[in-house]
Formats: C-alpha cells, structure tokens, sequence
C-alpha cells in the first residue's frame, strides 16, 4: 500500500498528485462506506474525488492513540454475517491482521454479572430466582399477544413481555436515546432488536455461533478504514482531508462541490455519506423540508478513555450496563479485542461510552469531572477502580434518535433529496441509520453497483437496494 502524505493545506497528496477541480465522481464523507465505494469506482476506471472535513480517515469508525495504545471510538466489531465478497477484499488488504476472535463480554441486570451474548444457563443461574420467574411468565404473556409495532415500548411488550423491558430495554433506550420507551418508535425497536421473540431470543442464545465471535484488526478497528484510504489513493482517488463542503449546486453539467477553502470541484455524479441533514441543508431545501430536518434528532456521545496502569483491566472484552443510576452504557478494553505485540505493557486503556444530549451537564461539563464521574461510577459496580488518569471525546451525531412521527420527517427529506439526479445518500449518517460497519460497507458496494458505464445511476438498481437495507438489523 502506498503512503497517504497530509498536504500543507489539509487535503491529501499522494506521490505529488494534484486535487483534480473536474472529476467523474465526488464522494462525501471518508468514512468506511465513502471509502469503500471510493475503491470500487476506482477499480471501475472512473476518475473519483473523495472529500473529508476532518482531519483523518474513517470518521466514527477510525482509530487513534491513547497512551501509546491503539483505541477505537467507542465499541467496535467486525460481525461474520459480513458478505463474502466485502470481507474477501478487506481480508486482501489486511491479511493476517485480521483476526477472528471470541467474544468474552458481560451485562450486568438487577445487580448480577452475566455473559454477553446471554446464554439460558447465565439466565438461569445468575438471575435472582423471583426474576427469572417473572422473565418466564412475561415471556409466556407475549407469546399469547397480537405484536405491536407502533412505539418501543409495545414491540418489547408484546414480544419478549413486559418484564425483560423492565429489566434491559426500557432503561437501556433511555439512557441510549433520552426518551421515554413509549415516545419512541416501533421503528427504533425493530432496527435494534435481532431477537425481538422469546423463541429467536432462545434460538440465538443456543446456537452454535450465537453472535459469539467477530472480526478484529491487529490495531485496531482503525486500520480498517487506515487500508481502505491506502488501497483508494493506490487505485488513482483523490482523497481529501480537513475540507468542508459549503456548497451543493446542480449545473447543466453535473453538480458543483464547494469546499470551505473556496475550490470547486465538478462531476457528473456526486455519492453522498455525510449526515442526511447535512447533505440537504447543502441543497437549499424549502421550508416543508427545512421543517422535517428539524424533526431528525441525533444523540450525542461521550467517550471517556481511562489509562490504566496494569497489564489487563479485567479479562472481559466490554461490559455493558443498563441501568440508569450508571451515567455510561458500555465500557470496552481494546487490548481484549486483539493480539497484538505493539500493545504497551503493564498498562491498558478503557474506552467509556456515554450517550448524552446537548442539556445533559456533562456535555458542557469539565473533563476532569467527566472522568472522576466515571471513575466513582466504575467503583460502585464491584469492578476493579480504573482511576481517573486519561482524555475525553465529545462526538456529535452518533445515534439517530426515533421518535413516534420521525418516520414521516424522514420519508419527506429522503424523497426531496431523491428528487436530485445523478445523486445518492447512503451509510450510517446517509440514510440516519443506526447500522453495523457491515451494513454499510454493503450500501457502498451497492451504490457502485448501481452506477452505469455511462456514470448514470440505474435507478431501479438502486431502489432494490434502498429496499434491502431497510431490512437491516444492528447486531451488538
């Protein structure tokens, strides 16, 4: 792979390439979807330009380094249900880097520790014996139930039984969204809950795999989206870091990018990955779409990294934790997800996951506060003090929050963005998605695949595509 060397002014050069002003294809956003169709434009002969506003790389899904550690942001995985073909060409550019792992995490329900992906001997032994009879009796209740599929709260209710939501859901989609279960769509249920029956949910925890392996990196989830951007400007792309896109205009040729330096970059075709809301304020929307925009919430994140001085933390790879007197959701130990010598010894990093809203003190709070919060936190579960020592990340826009009603604002802003031609919105923020890396890997696969030889999008191609990824479902 070739060397990707920053430019003085924030794009990227590579063996003194030039940014091209007029290309086939712009693609926005250098996360791992914009990436990967990046590539495979590429690969396909066709002149590409892809344009980042940050700094590096990969976006939600790049690494960084805490303490001389490589460390994602937030909790990431690689889940075998990948598509061959996809998991093919990232195998070719990782090779053995790309390791299989077991998964070895912990939940922690009504104040007991039990294995995560659950198991029914966990369910059974862990549990209080008053709780597991009453999970059994709602579990029953729901089977007996007509499904329900208008808010959160009924898709739990009716189909894994109002106990199980008592115990895990509720409190996790309060913390997780911050909103009450029954504001929430059936929607926000139905894309996050794989085993939303008590016989999936009983299928899942017996089988062989049972979500109980993934896919890691050697450094990290990062050199994921580190390889794509190398295999990208090693295939001819432009690839362009620390450059906003202000403007989004059609012209009788294509479209015209212009970025925040004042450049313009045209093409006939432009791929889009940066937030939809984004995408379409660009556009210069009116006002009924101006007014679905505002009716597309994100919740925001926190990512606390303590810097432990000792080899392994504990053995487990993520602890998760619903309950809400907790202020964090999950914490992840990097050096549990992989093997490998360029660890540090005698010290780990712990990646700590807080979903907050703009309100919430602790977004505009002081990151020493944030940490010592956490640390006091950590202590009253019984795990091992983290200490207080390490950074903080304040992230926007990281899961799409829906509301009863979402939907309708969705449907009208991705109809009016489609009006456009030659322009597709895709990916996690694309299509305001709370999808896996392999999910949208595959929306990138498929928005090239629906790209003609003449550079037209096949809109029938496309639209059978639009229909699968609605099926998707987040696996954790």
């Amino acid at each position: 792979m070739g060397e990707i060397r920053r430019s003085p002014r924030g794009g990227v050069s590579h063996r003194g390439a030039r940014s091209r002003t007029v290309t086939d294809v712009v693609v926005l956003g250098a996360g791992p979807a914009g990436l990967y169709s990046g590539l495979l434009l590429a690969h396909r002969g066709f002149e590409v330009s892809i344009i980042e506003s940050g700094e590096t790389p990969g976006g939600l899904a790049s690494g960084l380094e805490i303490a001389g550690q490589r460390v994602d942001r937030g909790s990431h995985r690689l889940h075998p249900s990948i598509d061959d073909d996809i998991l093919d060409d990232l195998s070719s550019l990782l090779g053995d880097d790309l390791q299989v792992r077991h998964r070895n995490g912990r939940i922690r329900l009504g104040g007991s520790w039990l294995r995560f992906p659950l198991s029914p001997t966990d369910l059974v032994t862990n549990l209080a014996v008053s709780t597991t009879a009453r999970l059994a009796r709602g579990a029953l209740a729901a089977l007996t139930r007509r499904p329900d599929d208008t808010t959160y709260e009924s898709v739990v209710t009716t189909g894994l039984g109002r106990p199980m939501g008592d115990l895990f859901y509720f409190p996790y989609a309060r913390k997780i969204w911050g909103a009450e279960p029954d504001e929430l769509s059936g929607t926000q249920a139905r894309r996050r809950i794989a085993a939303d029956s008590p016989l999936k949910l009983l299928r899942k925890a017996t089988s062989r795999s049972g979500g109980r392996s993934f896919l890691y990196p050697r450094r990290g989830f990062g050199q994921i989206t580190d390889a794509l951007a190398d295999a990208v400007v090693d295939e001819g792309a432009t690839l362009r870091l620390g450059s906003p896109v202000v403007g989004l205009k059609p012209d009788d040729e294509g479209w015209v990018v212009r970025l925040g330096n004042g450049q313009n970059t045209k093409a006939p075709l432009v791929l889009s990955t940066i937030p939809l809301a984004v995408l379409a304020r660009l556009l210069d929307p009116p006002d009924e779409v101006a007014a679905a925009l505002d009716g597309l919430e994100s919740r925001a994140m926190i990512l606390a990294y303590l810097v432990v001085p000792r080899e392994r933390w504990t053995p487990y790879d993520a602890h998760y934790f619903p309950e809400e007197d907790l202020v964090f959701t999950r914490i992840s130990e990097s050096k549990n997800y992989r093997d490998s010598d360029e660890d540090p010894p005698a010290q780990t990093v712990l990646c700590v996951e807080i979903p907050v809203g703009p309100e919430h003190p602790l977004w505009v709070g002081d990151n020493q506060e944030i940490l010592q919060r956490v640390r006091n936190d950590v202590v009253t579960t019984g795990l091992p003090d983290p200490g207080h020592f390490g950074v903080v990340h304040k992230l926007r826009n990281v899961y799409p929050i829906y509301r009863v009603g979402t939907e309708q604002n969705l449907k009208t802003v991705d109809r009016w963005v489609g009006q456009f031609s030659n322009l597709l919105t895709f990916g996690r923020q694309g299509l305001f998605a709370h999808d896996n890396t392999h999910h949208t890997l595959a929306m990138g696969r498929d928005a090239v695949a629906s790209v003609t030889s003449s550079g037209r999008i096949d809109d029938g191609v496309w639209a059978q595509s639009r229909r699968s990824f609605a099926t998707h479902v987040v696996e954790d």
